[in-house]
């Protein structure tokens, strides 16, 4: 150590006549790389002039490349150049490289590209770090996998499982953790030599590595030998004090309970006890189990001292999937009602400490809620949700969206462009139910925008817009923005529109009914047709998912290509009709209107005759209203433009828009 020193000392002071040195650290192997001159340690405005970085990528590795460190980040990329340049494959240092390239990707899609270049030269620490990353970053993967990936995905549990008779307990813990949050079972053979290698290391188990081998083989639903449960049940006997979390014990207790084993008495009382008496260490743990509105607030306002950001938002959250009108309704005694007040004036204190998904949960819940924040409230959360934009996910984005659509409000254009940005990062990751709220509150954005005053409607120059723009803090939903403005954010809104449809195409193949028919609806509602190659790969997904179709899925299906101008060939015609008729008995008074307006239409365009399925529709709605409101249903659209005029008419669009408003 006292060499490496003096080498260190002498590069440091002599400058420009000590001649370029490297040093090798013996324990991890990064070669550091000091100039002539010397700057490396004047760089990053450190005051002792960078010599505590260099100490701290002497000593501490892990600190030194820690992504979060953003100012160190250029004295690592000058010094450590192991960690920049890949290092031979045959080297020492390779593994570790491996290793940190997967902890610091950000996107699934990235390490499965990984997977597939150097799948051969992986290890068991790379393939396991590669499925905990995944699962940390993704848990809904595979509902969305890309289809070149697949072969990798199942080649990584192939190469895995031959790992598995070296893996100690850390590692058989992370690979089931990882197969447990993507919700993914393991073959019958993996499962296998999985309990073969725990019944060689069952006496290195810790209280926790038991826990979670029962939780993932119960949400498998596999049965383990039984010589192997009993071994774990004795470890569990032995180390059941180690359990530091009143969920742990709560989880062994419901693995037991599913996998149809009995513990010992001994055992049970232990894991009950443990269960009671371990601390919730978090007020929002209490607040999640509140059983009503007036329980969650008490729990929350009566611990003011200790009440966090997250405790404020799983309050409201809870509110919000308990009664979410009981306060617009004022559904709650003056107490309760003080109480949610009291809440909501420590929202500018919070907000400034919540992260990106407790931003997200906050928005939505006020949205579900129908309540906006007031206008202090809101600035702050604007400027905290673009500090935190490069942390949202995919899901994070739509409900985000959602929520602001929900509310009537239009994201400033500055954040629609970041959100923008951030989307084409991530949109692999996009889920079916994300593109559904991401289009339908993009549909809504639009409607809001061309909102036209009629007093001013002859003035091209004046278009009147509701908007939420910090710039135009001082406008009223009633007062005038300028075509230009006007134009520049709807082409914002369109363009975000436009990078969703290229990547939902691809994603179409796995669309859900309900998925599928709320984005035809949100371009119905908006009255702008979908890019052609989504429109085809909507379409043709169609008849795929014939029989799973529901009521509301048909009905939203036939009033949107309806809506939309569709030429319906005879044969998709075949299908919707097929789909609507099994399900007339079923249809309640809003599917009915839909129904009975979009059918004509699309009719006459295909060439397909449909009046059996229209009297089943007439006679369902003589049975639902009686002979009185039938016309009515028969006939949503009699006034100034017909249905079967082959175009969509206003009138008939309204009618069915205040049906799932």
């Amino acid at each position: 150590m006292g060499f490496r020193a003096l080498i260190l000392l002498s590069t440091l002071f002599l400058g420009n006549s000590t001649p370029r040195t490297q040093l090798r650290y013996p324990t991890w192997g990064a070669r550091l790389v000091f100039p002539r001159n010397s700057l490396v340690f004047r760089h990053g405005g450190y005051p002792d002039g960078g010599l505590s970085r260099v100490r701290e990528a002497l000593h501490t590795p892990k600190q030194a490349i820690a992504a979060r460190d953003k100012r160190a980040r250029t004295d690592i990329d000058m010094t450590v150049q192991t960690y920049i340049r890949e290092p031979s494959v045959d080297s020492n240092e390779w593994p570790r490289w491996a290793t940190r390239q997967i902890f610091e990707m950000t996107s699934p899609h990235n390490v499965m590209d990984f997977l597939s270049e150097r799948m051969e030269e992986l290890n068991e620490i790379h393939l396991t770090a590669a499925l905990s990353k995944i699962a940390y970053l993704d848990s809904q993967y595979l509902q969305h996998i890309r289809p070149e990936h697949k072969g990798v995905w199942q080649s990584t549990w192939s190469n895995l499982q031959i790992f598995i008779p070296g893996l100690d307990t850390r590692g058989i813990s992370s690979i089931l953790k990882s197969a447990t949050r993507l919700k993914y079972t393991p073959g019958n053979t993996f499962l296998l030599a999985i309990e073969e290698q725990c019944c060689e290391v069952v006496d290195e188990f810790t209280a926790l590595d038991v826990v979670t081998f029962w939780e993932a083989f119960a949400s498998f639903r596999v049965q383990p030998e039984e010589e192997l449960m009993n071994a774990l049940h004795d470890r569990l006997m032995q180390t059941h004090q180690d359990l530091k979390k009143h969920t742990q014990a709560s989880g062994a207790l419901w693995a037991l309970k599913k996998l149809d084993y009995e513990p010992s008495p001994e055992l049970l009382n232990a894991l009950y006890e443990r269960k009671i008496s371990l601390p919730e260490r978090k007020l929002s743990e209490r607040i999640l189990k509140a059983p009503s509105v007036s329980v969650a607030l008490k729990v929350a306002t009566d611990r003011l001292d200790i009440l966090s950001g997250r405790d404020v938002t799983t309050c409201l959250s809870k509110i919000a999937k308990i009664d979410p009108k009981c306060i617009r309704e004022r559904r709650l005694s003056d107490e309760d009602l003080d109480r949610f007040d009291l809440l909501l004036s420590l929202l500018p204190r919070v907000i400034p400490r919540l992260n990106a998904g407790g931003l997200v949960i906050l928005i939505t819940s006020m949205a579900k809620i129908s309540l906006s924040l007031d206008q202090d409230a809101m600035d702050i959360w604007n400027e905290r949700f673009m500090e935190e934009i490069e942390e949202l996910r995919s899901g994070d984005i739509a409900r985000t969206l959602w929520a602001f659509a929900v509310l009537s409000k239009v994201p400033s254009g500055e954040m629609l462009t970041k959100i923008s940005s951030r989307s084409k990062m991530i949109q692999a990751s996009f889920s079916g139910h994300d593109y559904a709220n991401a289009f339908w509150a993009l549909a809504t954005f639009s409607r809001i925008l061309i909102h036209t005053n009629p007093e001013t409607a002859d003035d091209d120059n004046q278009i009147h817009i509701h908007t939420n723009e910090e710039e135009d803090a001082k406008l009223s939903t009633d007062e005038v923005m300028t075509e230009e403005r006007l134009v520049d954010r709807l082409e914002t809104v369109r363009h975000l529109r436009f990078a969703l449809q290229r990547t939902a195409v691809t994603a179409a193949e796995d669309f859900s009914p309900e998925t599928l028919s709320r984005i035809l609806w949100s371009f119905g509602k908006d009255g702008s047709e979908p890019s052609m190659e989504l429109m085809d790969a909507l379409i043709q997904r169609i008849p795929q998912i014939e029989s799973d179709m529901r009521c509301q899925d048909i009905s939203l299906l036939i009033w949107s290509l309806a809506r939309l101008g569709h030429n319906a060939d005879e044969n998709l015609m075949k299908v919707l009709l097929r789909v609507g008729s099994s399900n007339v008995k079923k249809l309640s008074i809003r599917e009915l209107r839909s129904m009975r307006w979009g059918i004509p239409i699309l009719e006459k365009r295909s060439g397909v005759d449909a009046s059996d399925i229209l009297r089943d529709l007439d006679a369902r709605a003589a049975e639902l209203l009686g002979a009185e409101g039938s016309p009515t249903i028969a006939n949503p659209t009699q006034d100034k433009t017909s249905p079967s005029s082959g175009k969509s008419s206003t009138n008939g669009m309204d009618s069915s828009v205040d049906l799932y408003r």
